[in-house]
């Protein structure tokens, strides 16, 4: 058996890589510019600054080769990753599929690049408003375009409108040489070059290597700083003097029962220069939304900053709790990689993806624990109970209530139960939405309290496995009662209770083993109707927010992780079948 484990296990590397280039190639399909979406929306009109945006671009690793190696053309450039503009890089992929000739091409674009921002830095007068308007769409749709006649009418339409006030006519000598870039460019067209293969070896530095592997050193050298804790709705504030130029990392824990908010997206802390008093960093509560945060930040040597809250912005009731880290020799720029659970920042708020995965999955993991121990505990007595009364009425009337409650869509059953079971108006027996407010109860008060709310979550979480597994469990009895040693020991005697439980009850636990492979995702994944529906804070719900925001980096980190927890079902659905089966042997 152990070393059945060991080749399944080495047999998951392989499937495991497979799968990751898959989601990693996903990824990179997935629409829009990943830069734009994690540096947020800009004020109408205004574009991103380009240090900024290529900061932002060397954090997430786009400023790298895709993967290890590339099959291209000899068309194509080597290095068409360094162009940090998606658009204007996608627009380059255009041209060079449509002429072949890189070196003229690219001569093109940089001449072209220098008119646009020439074009962009025009001011405006009491003349030009609406020529320069119009004379920047024109430059706009040349830049960005690859067809001859969009770029040979953007050529005209520039030229006129430049030509119109001498403010706008100084740019046109250098549209002169754009005109002329694009003409040679056009000219010495080569396109037998696309049909001619290219390899490009890249090595390990390259984006899907660093989003599996990651690029940071395995263990960081840092100095443990002294833990601080002080209430949060006092003035009090603690000063931290840099020994020498490093990254900082504080570790901030607010407790969810301690922040009484006006709005979420008020200021609880700020780190300040000690001197200057000049606000260096600004933690909100909506970024600590579970009552935890981590920040990094570079100090100068000898520069003191102070961590204070921001009196006034909110009520605060309880202790914040702050640890810092001396990081030498940090580069922000470091990722651990996708294998040691760094999978990235989310567009939505910016936080570390695992620990928004580690705030949400607490509750999915403790309903879907319950779900599968209350769906095995029932069904199979069930399914062994239906199989031993094969024809008769009980059996009718357990598979017809089966085949209802299967049948029956769990958002449906979870509308009607908070209708009639949750509403003043009718029983109002349960509470309809949420895990309840446990803020200062005791322990035993706590488990009551959320055990009250997550009765009709449970159910309707639990009920249609619990009737598939009851038919599968039944039909596996049926099919081992058949069998001619189970005829043999009734022939022998035996009580039927016997011949149920000890001969024939484990061997029939194979088709319900097997599906325990496909249930343990779940444990991850979650629910989403179910959660949405009945406001459970956990991964379903909030995956299907990822989706909707989009959120791709959160959605691929669930993806890639429920494939893992899928390989690591059908492993342990192996190890129960030699369990339940001793004939069967992993020689």
């Amino acid at each position: 058996m152990f070393k059945y484990v060991i080749k399944r296990v080495l047999i998951f590397i392989p499937t495991l890589l497979i799968i990751s280039i898959v989601i990693f190639m996903l990824s990179l399909a997935a629409p829009g510019d990943p830069v734009e979406k994690m540096l947020g929306a800009t004020p109408e009109g205004e574009p991103i600054p380009p240090q900024a945006y290529n900061e932002t671009r060397k954090e997430l690793g786009l400023d790298l080769p895709v993967f290890y190696f590339a099959f291209t053309s000899k068309a194509y450039p080597d290095t068409m990753y360094r162009i940090p503009i998606q658009s204007e890089r996608n627009n380059l992929n255009r041209l060079v599929n449509e002429y072949g000739n890189w070196t003229e091409i690219d001569d093109y674009y940089k001449t072209a690049k220098v008119f646009y921002n020439q074009v962009n830095a025009i001011e405006k007068d009491s003349l030009n408003p609406d020529a320069l308007i119009k004379m920047k769409a024109s430059t706009n749709d040349m830049f960005i375009n690859y067809d001859d006649n969009t770029i040979q009418k953007a050529f005209v339409n520039i030229e006129k409108y430049a030509s119109a006030f001498p403010s706008t006519a100084r740019v046109l000598p250098k549209l002169n040489e754009v005109k002329d870039k694009y003409a040679t460019m056009r000219k010495t067209a080569t396109p037998w070059k696309k049909k001619v293969p290219r390899f490009s070896w890249y090595g390990f530095n390259n984006q899907y290597h660093r989003w599996l592997f990651g690029n940071r050193p395995l263990f960081l050298k840092k100095d443990k700083l002294p833990a601080m804790n002080y209430a949060l709705d006092q003035s009090a504030s603690n000063t931290i003097t840099a020994t020498e130029e490093s990254y900082h990392r504080f570790k901030i824990k607010v407790p969810r029962s301690s922040v009484k908010r006006s709005s979420q997206s008020a200021e609880i802390l700020a780190i300040k220069d000690a001197q200057t008093n000049e606000k260096l960093m600004k933690i909100s509560y909506a970024a600590i939304q579970d009552g935890k945060e981590t920040v990094y930040i570079n100090l100068k040597k000898g520069q003191q900053v102070k961590i204070a809250p921001e009196v006034g912005m909110i009520d605060m009731a309880a202790n914040c709790s702050i640890k810092a880290d001396r990081l030498h020799d940090y580069n922000p720029n470091w990722s651990a990689g996708f294998i040691r659970f760094d999978f990235g920042k989310s567009f939505e708020d910016k936080r570390p993806i695992s620990e928004k995965i580690g705030d949400y999955l607490f509750w999915t993991m403790i309903i879907s624990i319950i779900s599968i121990i209350l769906t095995y505990l029932i069904s199979v007595p069930l399914g062994v109970f239906s199989a031993r009364k094969k024809g008769t009425k009980t059996d009718s009337v357990v598979t017809t209530i089966l085949f209802i409650l299967y049948s029956l869509p769990s958002f449906w059953v979870a509308t009607l139960l908070i209708t009639f079971l949750c509403q003043p108006d009718y029983l109002n027996w349960f509470p309809p939405y949420g895990l309840g407010n446990v803020e200062g109860a005791g322990f035993f008060e706590k488990i009551g309290i959320r055990a009250y709310h997550l009765v009709l979550p449970l159910f309707c979480w639990t009920y249609g496995s619990l009737a598939f597994l009851s038919r599968q469990m039944r039909g596996g009895m049926l099919s081992v009662l058949r069998q001619d040693y189970v005829r043999t020991a009734r022939a022998k005697g035996l009580e039927e209770k016997t011949v149920i439980w000890k001969h024939a009850f484990r061997n029939s636990l194979l088709p319900i083993i097997t599906l325990f492979a496909n249930i343990f995702p779940l444990m991850i994944s979650g629910s989403i109707v179910i959660e949405i529906i009945f406001t459970i804070p956990g991964m379903g719900r909030q995956l299907f927010e990822a989706i909707k925001y989009p959120d791709y980096p959160f959605v691929f980190a669930v993806v890639l992780m429920s494939a893992l927890l899928t390989m690591i079902g059908y492993l342990i659905a192996d190890i129960l079948y030699a369990v339940a089966d001793p004939r069967i042997t992993y020689d």
